[in-house]
């Protein structure tokens, strides 16, 4: 494998519209109006972020709510 030398200068932004990228930031958006008093949870993150997941590729919300 050949050495290379990377550089970068100044701020780097990502931007994905990728189904993995929307559901990240519609499980960050719907947290926000989560109650305080709910406790944040590996399970909560997991269940709130595969619910977003599967909304992002086309899923009913309806049945995605119905699963859980």
């Amino acid at each position: 494998m050949a050495d290379q030398n990377i550089s970068v200068s100044g701020p780097v932004k990502v931007v994905s519209d990728s189904p993995q990228r929307v559901a990240l930031e519609l499980a960050e958006k719907i947290n926000k109006y989560v109650d305080v008093n709910t406790a944040r949870t590996t399970e909560y993150w997991l269940t709130l972020y595969s619910q977003c997941l599967k909304a992002a590729n086309g899923w009913d919300v309806e049945q995605i709510l119905k699963q859980n």
